[in-house]
């Protein structure tokens, strides 16, 4: 019997080839890569120009040749071409951000621009909020209001600094004339507000006294944002049926491995006012987990470390990530930690990934979003800058509920750090309970 085709030969040798040919070049260090890249790009250009590929929308750009070309160019080789196949400006990386940076790490290329589809809304503050929700601080926002066709008043948003996502654009349709109701979903809808008006009025409780004012004068904007939804065609203000899930207060938008375990479900008996503020907190937990999981997924899969390396604390993360009076002592712990570097061990293939994620202000007390961390973090939550991320992780074996565990990884504005088991590394800082 003849042993079964796994792809067509023609297809390898015009396509596959080539491609292996300047890898091989690249590897080995030897003359001819630009010769290489010129043959693999007229194959390519052969094979879905006027070839059997001819129409299939993977050959509009050669993804396998640029991504040798980036890391020649990163290796210091020079590769001389002009195709357009190639999108030559996102081929370098981009400049280093600081002593001990590793390419890449907490970086984006200036070329990339995420864009998310077109909304509307019924507020001026919703645009600002459903970024809040995205993830993206508000220091450093623009928009610009402008006129489409139709007379559809629109504002322009770009912003930067969400986990994981470049720089990024916005378009939402303002109210008046013309709202482009069909294909233009809601930023929000009135389930995220309530949750919203919820958390703000939660955390105005326990700010200082201009903090809680501002903090109210947004709940009171949010809440005019409510009644608008209300009154709006198709309006969910009325709507009821205990907490929203982490789907529903993003949108739908939440995968739903994102935030496995515990955190995925909400205590019915509780206040309405917890469960809502609850939800703002397990949705924006969800979206975090969501962008983090390539990340750990290739951690799973570094085999020399360099990954892992890249997520060394840099001179200013300890002030970012602890408490100023135990930052310079929480440097000298971790200095002394990554003097071996901590490691992932690698996955077996097919493993599951199960990662948590938690503000810091939230693993002092047992709650939906600390359960899953070590029980260690209560001791040292008040070490910890309480707005900064915290993530644990595991990697099960296929078939199993038990694996490897991590936690310790963090966002600091741009990028991520990793401070390994802080409940052991500061134990020695942690105060134990002041007596009554």
């Amino acid at each position: 019997a003849q042993p079964p085709r796994i792809a067509d030969p023609a297809f390898v040798a015009q396509t596959r080839a080539p491609v292996l040919r300047l890898a091989l070049c690249l590897a080995e260090g030897a003359g001819g890569a630009s010769q290489a890249l010129a043959d693999a790009l007229a194959a390519h250009a052969r094979w879905y120009g006027e070839g059997p590929g001819r129409g299939e929308r993977l050959g509009l750009l050669a993804f396998e040749l640029a991504g040798l070309c980036a890391l020649a160019h990163r290796q210091g080789v020079t590769l001389e071409t002009d195709s357009p196949l190639l999108l030559l400006p996102l081929l370098a990386p981009p400049p280093a951000g600081g002593e001990g940076e590793a390419a890449g790490q907490g970086q984006h290329h200036p070329g990339l621009e995420f864009v998310f589809a077109p909304r509307r809304v019924l507020g001026d503050g919703e645009p600002h909020w459903f970024l809040d929700l995205m993830g993206f601080p508000r220091a450093g926002r623009r928009h610009q209001v402008g006129t489409l066709d139709g007379g559809v008043l629109v504002a322009d948003y770009t912003a930067e600094g969400a986990p994981g996502l470049p720089r990024s654009r916005a378009r939402f349709a303002l109210p008046g004339e013309g709202l482009p109701n069909a294909g233009w979903p809601p930023a929000l809808t009135a389930v995220q507000l309530r949750a919203l008006h919820a958390a703000l009025l939660e955390a105005a409780r326990g700010a200082d006294a201009s903090t809680a004012a501002a903090l109210r004068d947004e709940a009171t904007d949010v809440e005019a944002a409510i009644a608008l939804h209300g009154q709006a065609p198709g309006g969910d203000a009325k709507a009821t049926g205990g907490s929203p899930t982490p789907a529903q207060t993003t949108g739908g938008s939440a995968p739903a491995q994102a935030g496995e375990g515990e955190a995925a479900a909400a205590d019915a008996n509780a206040p309405h006012g917890s469960q809502a503020a609850r939800a703002v907190a397990l949705a924006a937990a969800a979206a975090v987990s969501a962008q983090l999981r390539p990340l750990l997924e290739a951690l799973g899969q570094d085999r020399d470390g360099v990954l892992a390396a890249s997520l060394r604390p840099r001179a200013g993360d300890y002030a970012l990530a602890f408490a100023p009076a135990v930052a310079d002592a929480a440097r000298d712990a971790y200095e002394a930690l990554w003097a071996e570097p901590p490691r992932v061990r690698l996955a077996v293939p097919g493993s599951r990934l199960v990662c948590h994620v938690a503000p810091a202000g939230l693993l002092g007390g047992a709650n939906e979003l600390s359960r899953p961390f070590p029980g260690g973090y209560r001791g040292v939550a008040v070490l910890l800058d309480p707005h900064r991320v915290w993530v644990a992780w595991k990697l099960l074996p296929p078939g199993q509920d038990a694996g490897m565990a991590y936690d310790g990884l963090v966002w600091l504005d741009d990028h991520w750090a990793w401070f390994p088991k802080p409940y052991r590394v500061l134990a020695h800082l942690a105060s134990p309970p002041a007596s009554a």
